[in-house]
């Protein structure tokens, strides 16, 4: 939260942001800095970061490490040690607002700038943990949902009508309109900035302007096709940072193309794993009306069949709902 007219953040104030933030997590960080608090609630006890310029909170995970650690001129072993918050707060004073775009991952974060009394949230381009927000000319309120918007107690809990019963109908409109009156969504790829004088909302990356247009022809076709499978193995390689890894697959190109690309990746391991690879089909007398490739089960088969490392496996959807 942020006292937009000169307020300082009392212990109570900043202690109902916690309270209302508490189904997200027991453990509740609190900062309070004059008219500024940042309040993170977790699972566990892991502190919230902090920049050189000010105190960050960050959601979300980081991919391409090992690349945003040589940009920020850290040793492999010493980037290895660093939780994703505190390899953000590292870009963010390096960068500043252009952090948010120079990171590879899903994310949100809010950051305090006090000497320049600035508060920034943003979310990645792709996607993200949600952010909500109300800002008017005496505060704003950042959050992840919007209890936290209302912990204060001076916004009115008002449902938004027309949204409620637009959703009703299936017609969702506006994707920054909440349920309620004067909170709004803070969208992937969007950043907002709060002064004192002003506010405003700003889209920050457009995946679309880095596209590079490509429609080679001949032999210089196959060296596009290279270079787009080594980024797709990058990318995959990434995000297979601990664990035992799985994929949700169906019969279409994206997913076919993640799972292939993980397990050439998870080749390159001297005790390759296995890719779990999970997929749903239809309960019996279904008639097909619906989707006419919703039993994808002989396309997943014939992939397993050229994989053996594939473990696939097939999860019967009696019963449920598509959304289930």
């Amino acid at each position: 939260m942020f006292l937009r007219d000169g307020g300082a953040v009392s212990r109570e104030r900043a202690g109902a942001l916690s309270t209302a933030l508490r189904p997200f997590g027991a453990h509740a960080d609190e900062w309070r800095g004059g008219s500024a608090a940042l309040v993170r609630t977790t699972s566990d006890r892991r502190p919230a970061a902090a920049g050189e310029d000010g105190p960050l909170v960050f959601d979300g995970f980081l991919r391409s490490r090992g690349e945003l650690a040589a940009a920020l001129g850290l040793a492999p072993d010493a980037a290895d040690r660093q939780p994703d918050g505190a390899l953000f707060a590292r870009a963010w004073t390096r960068w500043g607002a252009a952090a948010a775009a120079r990171v590879d991952g899903e994310f949100a974060f809010v950051a305090w700038d006090g000497p320049a009394r600035t508060l920034v949230a943003g979310c990645s381009p792709w996607t993200a943990p949600p952010l909500c927000f109300h800002v008017n000319g005496r505060r704003a309120v950042v959050a992840s949902a919007p209890r936290g918007v209302f912990a204060l107690g001076d916004l009115p809990r008002r449902l938004d009508d027309e949204r409620l019963s637009n959703s009703l109908g299936g017609f969702y409109g506006d994707p920054r309109r909440t349920y309620y009156r004067d909170v709004r969504n803070l969208l992937p790829g969007e950043m907002l900035t709060v002064t004192p004088e002003a506010h405003g909302v700003r889209r920050y990356h457009d995946p679309a302007e880095h596209v590079r247009p490509a429609r080679p022809a001949g032999p210089a076709a196959a060296g596009h096709v290279e270079e787009a499978r080594d980024l797709l193995r990058r990318a995959v390689r990434s995000a297979l940072r601990a664990g035992d890894p799985a994929v949700l697959l169906s019969g279409g190109l994206d997913s076919t193309a993640v799972a292939v690309a993980a397990l050439d990746v998870l080749a390159e391991s001297p005790s390759a794993a296995v890719l779990l690879s999970f997929t749903s089909h239809p309960e019996p007398g279904w008639d097909g009306r619906a989707r006419k490739s919703a039993d994808e089960r002989p396309l997943v088969r014939e992939l397993a069949a050229c994989h053996p490392a594939l473990d696939a496996r097939f999860v019967d959807a009696a019963g449920l709902g598509f959304d289930h």
